[in-house]
């Protein structure tokens, strides 16, 4: 833990965190609509993907409800080349064209289905189409699972990541030009995020695909000297391993200055347990900021991931791009 963030600049997590997040096994209902009964509340469901052709996308669906009625959706689809981004559409979507399913993960814009995701009985893994449409741009992309699901409780309120790794095909269309795309992605839901949430400084969020096994980690900060790590690993066709905390180191240092913040620009994530090791340094090749709700500042990186993972006695270089995110409430 570092004794002085002033001086050093740096976010550490730290080892002594009692927090210990516990991955449990997906339902189909844990993607869809949760409606919560808080007197407000923010649930979104997130979606990544990049290619082989280095294109890459982000999509976010986020509803805002306050005494358990929505008052705000939000659809937002970003089509990136190498890192940056080329185009980026959103769109404030009223009730009266939303509706989602409870029981599974199924949303609707003006009837038609935005995103529709059904369990594979042969692999037990989900699927997904995203069907998107802009003026500018469009998304027509199928994520078919590659490996199980998971979810749990963490300090900023539910988790559950539903496609931990997914190969991606599909369409993008960026002015009426189709981009023919393959590679891998990503799908994640999360809800009950309320205003308490927001007494915790932040989180760093980041995923880490190897050949055959995905790291999914975060560490959210209470302040900026704690930060409560968490990480998991899942095996491809197979299922997922937990590691604590105090087996996890992660770092942001190297600052530099974006919109008046002082946001970090290199990552590194070790891990040092019984079975698993992991040493992986993440440089950063572009930032994007978002405002969020006009408070919250936002930041998602593209990232080069080199480094390790070993399990087993088997050892995976890793050598990717991928993205990550960096959110500050204060």
């Amino acid at each position: 833990m570092i004794s002085d963030y002033k001086k050093n600049k740096i976010y550490e997590s730290n080892k002594n965190i009692q927090a210990i997040f516990i991955p449990k096994d997906i339902e189909p209902k844990d993607d869809g609509f949760h409606e919560s009964k808080a007197i407000m509340c923010t649930e979104w469901w997130y979606f990544d993907a990049e290619f082989d052709n280095k294109y890459s996308i982000q999509m976010n669906l986020r509803i805002n409800s306050a005494f358990k009625r929505i008052v705000k959706i939000f659809l937002r689809l970003e089509i990136y080349k190498e890192g940056k981004l080329i185009k980026s559409s959103a769109e404030v979507i009223s009730k009266k064209r939303f509706r989602a399913l409870k029981d599974q993960p199924i949303v609707f814009i003006d009837d038609k289905e935005i995103i529709k995701g059904a369990l594979n009985k042969k692999t037990g893994n989900y699927v997904f189409e995203l069907n998107l449409d802009f003026n500018n741009i469009s998304a027509k992309l199928k994520f078919d699972g590659c490996t199980k699901g998971w979810k749990g409780i963490v300090p900023i309120g539910s988790w559950a990541v539903i496609l931990p790794k997914a190969y991606v095909t599909g369409v993008l269309k960026i002015n009426n030009e189709s981009v023919n795309v393959k590679g891998h992605g990503y799908h994640d839901h999360n809800w009950d995020f309320t205003p308490s949430k927001v007494l915790n400084f932040g989180w760093f969020w980041g995923k880490i695909m190897s050949k055959n096994h995905t790291i999914a980690w975060a560490t959210i900060f209470k302040n900026e000297k704690k930060g409560a790590p968490l990480l998991v690993i899942n095996k491809d066709n197979g299922g997922y391993t937990n590691i604590l905390p105090k087996n996890i180191y992660f770092v942001a240092r190297d600052f530099k200055k974006d919109n008046k913040r002082d946001i970090p620009n290199f990552f590194q994530l070790k891990v040092d347990d019984e079975k698993v090791k992991i040493d992986v340094s993440m440089q950063i090749l572009d930032t994007r900021f978002i405002k969020i709700m006009r408070l919250f500042n936002y930041w998602r990186y593209h990232a080069r991931c080199t480094g390790y993972i070993l399990i087993d006695g088997e050892m995976e270089k890793i050598n990717q791009i991928h993205m990550l995110e960096f959110i500050r409430f204060k």
